[in-house]
This record gives structure tokens, sequence and C-alpha cells, in this order.
């Protein structure tokens, strides 16, 4: 199978259970208490934290040793330090389950111990599959492994619904068989590959030392996306804490649409930093750039303006009071016409990279204690967008000192303005217009749809074109079959 075959797959089944997960999360939200929401939430969030920190980059790892020739002889290596992680944290996991409890000002964790641990431990023995499946070239199965657990997910939870067993409790039990379906869809197609007899301390420290570096940048990544969470979680209550947690919801197919086209980018960026060929670097990152800007810019708008039936329609009527926190926290879409690091791992910069992460995971916490004592938690949402902008003002600064470019050069300054601007005014009439005739969430959802559309066909041809033609070219294909 192809390259951009294979791309295509992967990318179409992670649509697939994109939707699934919002799905899942528009039950959850309706069905849970809020308290209960809140629960579940924290539970998944330490989940998160624990899988990034425990795994130490073993993920990263399986992409470089399993692409190898001597993958056999590292497969079975990673799989038994995937297993020993997993069995530390067990132990280790009434220590854990204590200080969430701390920081979340309950005693969920310590009383449900069991139900903790196998979370944790099941997700770190799986927390490298989709890296595995993708080094081997078990395409076929990487698509099963995307979409079948999810699916299981969402059929659980309307079982649930139907039974009228939606506890908590039940919840986490589904949550654990997810886990294990992941596990058996990782093992039965690697398990004629698994040759116990090259078992060597030497290739697990190998797997160690190559994968502890970007681990460490991956925890990070992971504090920084969380911590406004945690220290949100530390100062409020389980309710509270559920509605600002669905307030700060960042739309997942925003980062597919971003993720997938720097994926693309790095290798041909990489190609020309070898050729010493600056200035098609700083053509190529622009066009990007402006690629970008009619998708993102034309989103963030819509979603800033029609905040409240986009989220009454996701969370339901109980989460009313995200509405002011999701508003803000979309502002974050202006700012994600870039993967900012692609340059970094293209030049091999990739430490300067690590420090801006520290830089900005500093910086975040800072801004998060002091906003949220003073103006709540909504102070948090304000800290993380004040640490978007910092970063990316960083990371444009040592673009512009490793291109050796002008600061105005590394960001499509002047398009990026002009379409924030005509956006707002496109987004914000038209929401003037749905005010007066209507409040419905249904028809909220349809003028921010309509918004979304007339803001990226202008900013298409104000800025650039190439993906409304692509969309174009498509449609025609399948139209003329």
């Amino acid at each position: 199978m192809s390259v951009k075959k294979s791309s295509s797959i992967l990318f179409i089944s992670k649509v697939i259970k994109t939707v699934f997960d919002i799905a899942s999360i528009m039950l959850l939200s309706r069905l849970l208490l809020v308290s209960d929401y809140g629960i579940y939430k924290q539970v998944s969030i330490s989940s998160q934290l624990i899988i990034s920190i425990m795994t130490l980059g073993v993920s990263n790892s399986a992409l470089y040793y399993l692409s190898d020739k001597r993958k056999k002889e590292y497969l079975v290596n990673l799989y038994f330090m995937l297993f020993s992680f997993s069995i530390l944290v067990v132990i280790i996991s009434p220590f854990l389950a204590m200080l969430f409890d701390m920081n979340f000002k309950v005693d969920f964790f310590r009383k449900n111990i069991f139900i903790v641990a196998l979370i944790y431990s099941l997700g770190i023995f799986s927390s490298a599959s989709e890296n595995i499946l993708v080094a081997l070239n078990k395409i076929k199965s990487l698509v099963i492994y995307t979409i079948a657990p999810t699916v299981y997910w969402f059929v659980g939870l309307l079982f649930l619904l139907f039974y009228g067993k939606y506890t908590i409790y039940m919840i986490f039990v589904l949550f654990i068989f997810r886990y294990v379906l992941n596990i058996v869809l990782l093992i039965l197609p690697t398990w004629g590959e698994i040759k116990f007899e090259y078992t060597n301390l030497k290739r697990i420290k190998d797997i160690l030392i190559f994968g502890i570096p970007i681990g460490f940048s991956t925890i990070l990544g992971m504090l920084n996306k969380n911590v406004d969470k945690l220290v949100v979680g530390y100062f409020v209550d389980n309710v509270n804490f559920a509605i600002f947690s669905n307030g700060a919801y960042e739309i997942p197919f925003s980062s597919l649409l971003t993720s997938s086209l720097f994926t693309v980018l790095i290798p041909e960026l990489k190609r020309l930093n070898d050729l010493k060929n600056i200035s098609s670097i700083k053509t190529l990152w622009n066009r990007a750039g402006n690629v970008m800007i009619p998708i993102m810019v034309s989103l963030a708008s819509s979603l800033i303006f029609f905040a409240k039936p986009f989220v009454l329609f996701i969370f339901s009527e109980k989460y009313l009071a995200s509405v002011p926190y999701f508003r803000i926290y979309q502002t974050i879409l202006y700012f994600r016409i870039y993967v900012y690091g692609s340059i970094f791992v293209a030049t091999k910069n990739s430490r300067i990279f690590l420090f801006n992460a520290i830089y900005s995971l500093i910086f975040n916490i800072a801004m998060d204690i002091f906003l949220i004592m003073k103006i709540g938690p909504i102070g948090a949402v304000i800290a993380t967008v004040l640490t978007t902008v910092f970063l990316v003002i960083l990371q444009l600064i040592n673009i512009k000192n490793i291109l050796k470019i002008k600061f105005s050069e590394t960001f499509p300054w002047f398009n990026w303005i002009k379409s924030i601007i005509v956006s707002l005014m496109i987004s914000g009439s038209l929401y003037v217009l749905y005010d007066i005739t209507s409040s419905g969430v249904f028809v909220g959802l349809l003028f921010m749809f309509f918004s979304f559309v007339l803001s990226f066909f202008i900013l298409s041809y104000m800025v650039n074109n190439e993906v409304l033609n692509y969309i174009v070219y498509v449609l025609k294909k399948l139209t003329s079959k």
C-alpha cells in the first residue's frame, strides 16, 4: 500500500474515531450528574498525565526501532518494558491516588484504588499501540484498532443508558474494558512477531535512552495542556470543575487538520534545510501558514460568536455556565495555523523546542495561580491564552534566529490580521441576525456552519485558495463517477 493511500486511510479512520468520541462526550455530559462528570474528567486527566510520565517516551522509540530491519529483536523488549511500567504503576497507585485526591480535594481515587490502578496500568500498556502498528506497517490492523474500541465505547454507553445503569462506576468498568479491547487488538496482529528469546537488557536500555529525551518533551506538553485543570481542580469543587473542563474544550478536528499538513511538510523542510535553501524554507513556511488561515481563522471566529448553541449542543443546558470559558478558549485557534515544532525538528533544533516548553510551563503555572486567585476559574482560561501567545512569540523569535530572517517574515502577519478582522465581521453580523430571529440551538448551529463556510470562501479568495480548490477537485471527481 502506498504512503499516500495509507495516510488517507488513517486520516479517515481518525475522523471516524473523533466523531464517535464527540458523540460519547455528548452522552456522558447529559446523563451523568454534573458532580460525577467532574469525577470522570478528573480521572481522565490524571490518566493522561500518568501515562505520559510513566511511559518515558517508549512510544517514540517504537517508531524508531520497529522500523529497523531488526524489529523482531526489539518488539518483545518493547512489550516487556510496557508490561513492567504497567506493573510498576499498580504498585505506586496508592501514592498517586493520594496525590490526586489532595489536588482535587476528593476521596474518590483512594476509595476506588482498584479501578484507578487498572485504568492507569492498561492505559500504559496500550499507549504505544498506534506507533507499533504504524512501524510494523499493519495499516488494516491500525484502522480496526483506531475505530473498534471507540465504537464499542459509544455502543456500551448506549447500552448502559437503555438499561438505566448509568453510574460513574459502570462508566469506568466500560472504560477499563475499552482498554482491554485496545490491548487485544494490538497483540493479535503482532503475536507472530514476538520472539521471547530476543529479550535483552541492552535492547531495553537502547529503547529507554532513545525515548527519554523525546518523552520529556511529551511530558512537558501534557503538563502544559492540563496544568490549568490541575490548578482549577485544587481551588473548586467537582461541579465547578466539570463546568470549567467543558469550557476549556478544544475541537478535535482542528488538531487533526494542522497535524496532517505539517506531518507531510517536515520531510520537505528537512530536505531544504540540508540543502541550506533558506529562501525556499521561508516560502514554504509562509505558504503553509496561509493555507491554514482560511480554515483556522474561520473556525475560531464562528465558534467564538456561536459558542452558546455549540456548547448546549455538545454538553447540554447543564453546562450553560461553560460558555464564557469556551468562548475565550477558542481564541487559541487563531494561533494554530502552524505546528511550530516542525521547524525545530526539520532543522535539528529539538533542544530549543524543549527549553521553550519548559519556559512555557513555568509561565503557565505562574499565570494560572495568579489569575485564578484574582478572578476565579476564568483566570485559568485567560492564562492558557496568554501562555499560547507567549509560546508563539518565543518560538517565532527562535525561528527568526535559526533561519536568519526578519521577525516579520516568520509569520504571515498581514494576511492573518486581515483575515481575523474579516471573519469577525462576517460571524458577528450573522450572530446579530441569529440573535434577532431565533434562540434555538439547531438554528444557531446552522448559522455557525454558514458563518464558517462564508468566511472560509471569502478568506480563501483573499489569502490562499489551495484547500478550496482541492475540495472542489474532490467533489468533481465524486460527482463524475
